[in-house]
């Protein structure tokens, strides 16, 4: 099985990604490091102070099975199930501020979240509210997913605006 972690950044993909490869005994992948190490990058955009993934040669490699995928582009991989953290606008500007991100930054990235825009492009997808909780919490959440005790719901922050 080939699982996708996706999210905004600070909504705990990291984190989660961590305990719940070891949890479900997949190969953890952080993509963007993935990326970087193989030269799957385009440059560099200093707007956003981030490096450009040329997503055609990740889109086109061959993944291994029982892998967890993590990154904010893992969605856009062939993956069996992709799971999507959200966290409320108002907790994840707390998250970016002790990241030190500038604030045009943290503004892009509060907008894409209330918009779900990483959920909408994941569809279809699981998605899990991280707000409020621990990583350990999300991953239990995660597996009640995956084995069917617990059903996807979908969140909408637009009322953030």
């Amino acid at each position: 099985m080939r699982l996708a972690l996706t999210g905004t950044p600070g909504t705990g993909k990291t984190a989660v990604s961590k305990l719940l490869s070891a949890r479900l005994k997949l190969k953890l992948i952080h993509l963007n490091e993935y990326a970087i190490k193989y030269g799957w990058t385009l440059g560099r955009d200093a707007e956003r102070d981030s490096t450009i993934i040329d997503m055609t040669k990740l889109k086109n490699h061959s993944w291994p099975d029982n892998c967890l995928i993590e990154g904010h582009l893992a969605h856009e991989l062939p993956v069996d199930k992709i799971i999507v953290l959200r966290t409320h606008p108002v907790e994840l500007e707390k998250r970016l501020k002790k990241k030190a991100w500038s604030p045009e930054k943290i503004a892009e990235n509060l907008e894409a979240e209330a918009m779900g825009l990483i959920a909408d492009e994941a569809e279809p997808a699981v998605q899990i509210d991280t707000t409020g909780k621990i990583a350990s919490q999300v991953v239990d959440e995660i597996e009640a997913l995956l084995k069917g005790k617990l059903e996807s719901s979908s969140y909408d922050f637009t009322s953030w605006f």
